[in-house]
């Protein structure tokens, strides 16, 4: 619960066993979070959110995530944690029915009924608006992400599954990944950049288990106080591979900016 404008606000987080990691170091890491931006306000204004939001992001939700990962609900632990200064309590699908978040059975029941598409569209809307305990409303969040998920196990179904391997089924652009900024890189292959981020932290690691500005040597077991940076600038020619990452506190990551 959140308190804004005067009233009180409800938001449910769902984390899922894929997520649960990635959600457990953030909240473990809110204290640390919250004393490397100097926070002390009840109420975080839009800029400290964004910011704040794109570091834990960026610290703690890197690779393939399932659900994928939702701003909105980082947003909110942050403004909670800032109200309450304690970790809300979360919870997992591991006690859940998983059956019913079965997107491809719902497509074979679809499909082996040979549904129209106006038939189709009543049974999807039915089960999407069951008040029945609705996990796919909790886990999806947005009918159009369910949807999406739908037409994909749909298409396996109708076509043969092999069409997702296919050489050349996929075009690689013009630029090699490591000629992309890490937040390019998330796009088309985010375990890839989920690896570069942790080996810039393993390679920044002191003997004691701290983590070293390059620049400054500020030192933290959190990595929140960092940023992963490009020794080499991209503009002046450094690529996105570990030999020229480094990690910098938001400070020195601030002075530094393209140079």
């Amino acid at each position: 619960y959140l308190e804004e404008s005067g009233m009180d606000h409800a938001y449910q987080v769902m984390v899922y066993d894929s997520t649960q990691a990635a959600y457990q170091d953030l909240m473990e890491a809110l204290p640390a979070l919250f004393d490397s931006f100097a926070i002390s306000e009840e109420y975080l204004t839009e800029s400290q959110l964004a910011e704040m939001e794109a570091q834990c992001r960026d610290t703690f939700f890197c690779g393939e995530m399932v659900p994928p990962y939702e701003e909105r609900d980082v947003r909110n632990i942050l403004k909670y944690y800032a109200q309450y200064e304690t970790a809300p309590q979360f919870y997992t699908f591991a006690d859940v029915d998983r059956s019913k978040l079965d997107v491809g059975k719902i497509a074979q029941y679809i499909w082996n009924e040979d549904m129209g598409q106006r038939k189709k569209t009543e049974y999807v809307d039915s089960i999407w608006d069951s008040n029945d305990d609705n996990m796919l409303r909790l886990f999806f969040g947005r009918k159009l992400y369910f949807l999406r998920q739908l037409d994909i196990e749909l298409m396996k179904i109708s076509h043969s599954k092999d069409i997702f391997d296919e050489d050349g089924n996929v075009k690689p652009g013009t630029r090699a990944l490591e000629d992309l900024p890490l937040y390019e890189i998330r796009k088309h292959n985010p375990e890839l950049e989920k690896t570069l981020r942790a080996k810039a932290f393993e390679n920044a690691k002191d003997a004691d288990g701290f983590y070293c500005c390059a620049e400054c040597g500020k030192k933290n077991h959190s990595k929140v106080y960092f940023q992963v940076d490009h020794i080499i600038p991209m503009n002046a020619g450094g690529k996105s591979v570990a030999e020229n990452l480094q990690i910098l506190c938001r400070q020195c990551n601030g002075v530094k900016g393209d140079r």
